[in-house]
């Protein structure tokens, strides 16, 4: 557990102070500069919510499908990448319909991130 402020608290201030504060003294070719700062907030900001939104449920996949709990989601996608590459499930069954359901939650996780717009 993390104190206060979290990081993301970190982030929207320093977005807030970037739009009110520093921004509206700024000469206009500058302003441009401190939106794309702005703009790499916002990103960040949206990564840091999502990369712990869901990951217990593609997680709990996961271990369904390999029968172990790992702590490594990296090592996770890396595995699940090459058991598809060697087609661990090509044939139809129970593996394959959870290597399915992982596909789709982490396209829909990433979907989110990317654009949050995007309809659900």
């Amino acid at each position: 557990m993390r104190n206060r402020p979290s990081h993301i608290e970190l982030l929207e201030a320093a977005r807030s102070a970037m739009l009110e504060t520093v921004m509206p003294g700024l000469a206009d070719d500058l302003r441009v500069e401190a939106l794309r700062v702005v703009q790499a907030i916002d990103i960040v900001s949206r990564e840091l919510r999502h990369e712990s939104a869901g990951a217990d449920e593609v997680t709990a996949r996961f271990a369904t499908l390999y029968g172990e709990n790992v702590a490594d989601f990296e090592a996770l996608e890396a595995r699940l990448a090459r058991d598809l590459r060697q087609g661990a499930f090509d044939q139809d069954g129970r593996a394959r319909r959870v290597a399915m359901d992982i596909l789709r939650l982490m396209t829909a996780r990433k979907l989110a991130e990317d654009n949050p717009d995007y309809p659900r």
